[in-house]
């Protein structure tokens, strides 16, 4: 079944989880962290790297708070952080939340580790409203034509990376359907809806690395 050609063929990860061959008896299954469905946020992928794009475009200096916080966790000083590093910081500034969760959230590009920027990008969805800078620099950064809308390829070339076209994202989802929800049945993103987006996404997040973030100095 997963290895369907065609991504709508294909299960999505809670699917297969509740399959009956992971269900029957004698399947061992390895011991996963605790993963509370509420503390992700029901996040998705689209609306992670929407995040760390507008991350993208802040400074060291926007949010020095948060930087010294991200500072006191790497305790290394590699400039990105481990699940040890995030679990005892986290510990460490009396933060209830699961460091393995916050590792699937914050680590866009799932090279097991959390960059300043991603740190940055999760921070963003426990602080203050966005800006309508902040949501316009994102849209542009997708928008990658300029003509004021996010097309279907354009949608698939930015949440690819630097790898080939994807067609199914790592939350699961298809870029067809992370279009569908966006867009509304358009065919493409206005800024409008990529905003509306944003704001309705951000407000089910439960994310909390550090107390609630004041605006950008």
């Amino acid at each position: 079944m997963l290895l369907a050609k065609d991504p709508k063929q294909r299960p999505a990860a809670t699917q297969f989880r509740a399959h009956d061959w992971l269900l029957q008896d004698g399947y061992v299954q390895e011991k996963q962290p605790n993963r509370n469905p509420d503390s992700l946020g029901h996040l998705s992928y689209f609306h992670r790297a929407a995040m760390f794009s507008i991350a993208s475009g802040l400074s060291m200096q926007d949010f020095q708070g948060l930087y010294r916080v991200f500072q006191t966790m790497d305790t290394d000083n590699s400039g990105v952080l481990t699940v040890e590093e995030l679990a005892t910081g986290l510990e460490r500034c009396g933060i209830q939340q699961d460091a393995h969760t916050l590792m699937a959230i914050l680590d866009l590009d799932q090279d097991g580790c959390v960059s300043y920027t991603e740190f940055l990008a999760g921070a963003l969805q426990h602080g203050e409203e966005l800006t309508e800078n902040q949501v316009r620099y994102a849209f542009d950064m997708f928008d990658l034509d300029g003509d004021g809308l996010i097309s279907m390829h354009e949608l698939r070339l930015m949440l690819s990376g630097d790898g080939p076209l994807t067609d199914v994202l790592p939350d699961g989802q298809t870029v067809e359907q992370v279009m569908e929800e966006v867009a509304e049945g358009d065919e493409s993103i206005s800024l409008a809806q990529f905003r509306e987006y944003l704001t309705s996404k951000r407000n089910k997040t439960s994310i909390a690395l550090a107390p609630p973030l004041p605006g950008p100095r």
